[in-house]
């Protein structure tokens, strides 16, 4: 029974995650290299300190950080994120799934699309994707809206 579990989250999974990803290329992707941009932007400006200031303190940028370059790079990395997460859920949709009387297919599908409804769809309705650096609601509420975004849609769906 595991082993079906396992199977059927990790293909429904992997399905999910090439889909989120299509969709997070037209979505997300640009929000995030136009930050890029601003960052590269912002970090490459020189900045001087006085000597006083030079022996009060220090500090490095870390010039061997790594952030995926444009193309397959960003894909895979965004895949492979996609990919934890798709299966994480699905283990759980699969699991509770099987709690229940036995069912068609069809009925596992339309869990699965209120699921990706419920916790994916509803919040980001409310919380789309912005930019770092704008004005954006504290974490503490945007974590709310999104708790309580998913627990009055759970029930509806």
């Amino acid at each position: 029974m595991f082993k079906r579990i396992a199977q059927t989250a990790g293909f429904t999974g992997l399905l999910a995650a090439l889909l989120l990803t299509v969709l997070q290329s037209f979505w997300v992707v640009p929000l995030i290299q136009q930050a890029e941009t601003y960052e590269n932007a912002f970090a490459e400006q020189v900045h001087e300190h006085a000597d006083g200031a030079a022996a009060e303190h220090s500090h490095t940028h870390d010039e061997a950080a790594w952030e995926p370059e444009n193309g397959w790079q960003r894909v895979l990395s965004t895949t492979g994120g996609n990919l934890v997460v798709a299966v994480g859920f699905a283990l759980m949709l699969a699991g509770l799934y099987t709690l229940r009387a036995p069912g068609r297919t069809v009925q596992g599908v339309w869990w699965g699309l209120a699921g990706f409804a419920v916790f994916v769809l509803a919040p980001t309705l409310g919380l789309p994707p912005e930019l770092p650096g704008t004005a954006a609601a504290e974490l503490s509420q945007r974590q709310a809206w999104w708790i309580g975004t998913a627990a009055s849609t759970g029930p509806g769906a």
